[in-house]
């Protein structure tokens, strides 16, 4: 969905809108503030997986060399938590991911793991 007033130039569009519904009764509405914050990291994972560059070089006005994901594998299990991970680390082999994660199977095809815990202060 293209916002009100946006023109195209020679770059394409300056801005857009994805829209979801989560089930097929429902009203579709923006990622933004449809998605849960797992959901708009899968979205912009498959995005980035399939258009390498598109997703991480829109902010900061130039490419990355590190996506960061958290909760990307929030209600996700089995085999789409396989597909996750694959993902993840094919986006891995040109740039640096790091991924929050309490899934084991999206943790097993890190290259490297980093441990973080909550303590109660003293």
């Amino acid at each position: 969905v293209v916002e009100p007033g946006v023109t195209k130039g020679c770059t394409g569009m300056d801005a857009a809108d994805f829209l979801m519904r989560h089930n097929s009764g429902r009203t579709a509405g923006p990622v933004a503030s449809c998605a849960s914050s797992g959901e708009r990291a899968r979205i912009l994972l498959a995005v980035e997986t399939c258009l390498p560059g598109s997703v991480s070089s829109t902010r900061g006005g130039g490419e990355t060399g590190t996506v960061v994901y958290d909760e990307i594998d929030s209600h996700v299990g089995g085999s789409a938590g396989v597909k996750v991970a694959r993902m993840l680390s094919k986006q891995g082999r040109s740039r640096q991911v790091i991924s929050v994660t309490h899934n084991p199977t999206i943790a097993a095809l890190a290259d490297h793991h980093i441990r973080v815990e909550r303590r109660k202060a003293e």
